[in-house]
């Protein structure tokens, strides 16, 4: 009698173990599942024309809520990849408003997987031109798309793309 109440013993504790083991991991599936919704970045585009002063400016913010894992920056204009703005201009513009763009603009070349924290922005770039040459540049911002590849902590890929200088009037003074 004695045995069988062990053997007994035994067979509700290997149960209840391969019961709190089964409840466990279905527990655990669903702190992972919202552990990663909590942690989802968004990448937003900033950018400025004016005209005017001979201005633009792009940047993205990370208006999530976790860090976004920057993978590439990327411009495409007539279907065609770029990895930067003044490649961009330099195909299409004279080398004369080029190299007047260069003297006065800053581009940001990003590492391989930058960070962009919560809440951060992270400037692209800064042109700085002559009047008389930005209809010029705007012709070509306004065909250009910018796209942002970006992963979260858990490595899943996201992509946030816009167009440049989606302008209203009274950004152009």
């Amino acid at each position: 009698r004695q045995r069988q109440m062990c053997i007994r013993d035994r067979f509700i504790s290997i149960v209840s173990l391969i019961i709190a083991v089964w409840f466990n991991r279905k527990t655990l599936k669903i702190t992972i599942n919202h552990n990663k919704k909590t942690v989802i970045p968004a990448i937003t585009c900033n950018r400025t024309f004016l005209l005017a002063e001979g201005k633009t400016h792009l940047s993205i913010t990370n208006s999530g809520f976790g860090p976004a894992i920057i993978s590439k920056v990327e411009f495409e204009y007539e279907n065609k990849i770029y990895d930067s703005i003044l490649e961009i201009l330099k195909d299409n513009l004279s080398t004369f408003i080029i190299a007047k763009l260069k003297n006065d603009s800053t581009e940001s070349i990003l590492d391989p997987d930058e960070v962009l924290a919560q809440g951060n922005e992270q400037p692209i770039y800064d042109l700085s031109f002559q009047n008389n040459d930005g209809n010029s540049i705007l012709k070509i911002l306004k065909n250009t798309k910018f796209i942002v590849k970006y992963k979260d902590l858990y490595r899943n890929n996201f992509e946030t793309s816009c167009i440049i200088q989606n302008i209203s009037k009274k950004n152009i003074k």
